[in-house]
């Protein structure tokens, strides 16, 4: 019963929308932003339907390996379609109606749907995903503009804003890194991840250092947050979790446990 709840959360992209739209909801807190809970639906919203999308996408269209996430979107594919047109509808009217946010996001959003497509559908066999070194930024960007749009919205652009907004493109490469060591038998060689590249043992010292960045720039930008006990409890969580990473580590240590360190940094935020 335990695992199958697990599955359900994690393979219908459940969890990590909650944790995006608890972190983007929780840096709009800390940043004194109104609307609060409402960037937090339409985050939580549009990333279950694009993730969805993306996770549809490559099912239908790739060969992809035997797994237990393959076996249960081989199960479930209309719920799929109805998780993407759900969630596509309720982020459409938080963005329009609730937020009214197009005008100053507009460009933010094609932004947003080019490399939403271009990342799950090949063109001539490639898609985003598959360009030589860039998997983990491209996922560590995308995760950025998701804060960018707070940001857009209130029309926020001081240093130290932008600086604590950029400062999450290193922690994300941090809790990226660990995906990639997964996988590191599954990526095709020419992605040239960091692990293809330098190994396992070097990839967790690649992803302390981000790790160690983030909190530098986190400070520059936001010294209160050192104040925060929560804050340094997601931040050593994670650090443990990047040292404790192997190849062989069951699904649930990176779809619950890593992907949950999202969810405790965006909660540290609300304690600010």
């Amino acid at each position: 019963m335990l695992k199958k709840t697990i599955h359900n959360l994690t393979f219908s992209n459940l969890y990590i929308s909650i944790a995006a739209g608890i972190l983007v909801s929780g840096m709009s807190h800390l940043l004194h932003y109104s609307h609060v809970f409402e960037i937090g639906i339409f985050v939580f919203s549009s990333t279950i339907c694009i993730y969805t999308f993306q996770r549809y996408i490559k099912f239908k269209f790739e060969k992809t390996r035997e797994s237990e996430l393959n076996d249960w979107l081989k199960n479930h594919q209309y719920l799929q379609l109805f998780i993407i047109l759900v969630g596509g509808c309720i982020a459409i009217y938080f963005y329009f109606f609730i937020l009214n946010a197009f005008e100053s996001t507009k460009y933010w959003m094609l932004l947003s749907f080019i490399l939403s497509v271009l990342y799950a559908v090949k063109i001539k066999g490639w898609n985003l995903r598959d360009v030589p070194y860039m998997k983990i930024h491209l996922i560590a960007i995308v995760w950025g503009k998701a804060f960018l749009f707070p940001v857009l919205l209130n029309q926020d652009f001081t240093f130290s804003t932008l600086l604590f907004l950029g400062s999450h493109y290193f922690f994300f490469i941090a809790i990226c890194i660990p995906f990639d060591i997964r996988d590191l038998h599954y990526d095709n060689s020419r992605m040239k991840t960091i692990p293809q590249l330098y190994g396992v043992a070097n990839a967790r010292i690649f992803s302390l250092l981000a790790l160690f960045v983030f909190i530098i720039l986190i400070f520059y930008s936001n010294s209160n947050l050192i104040q925060n006990y929560l804050f340094w409890i997601s931040v050593c969580y994670t650090a443990i979790l990047v040292l404790k990473v192997k190849e062989d580590k069951k699904p649930i240590y990176y779809s619950i446990f890593i992907d949950g360190s999202i969810i405790l940094l965006g909660t540290s935020y609300f304690f600010q």
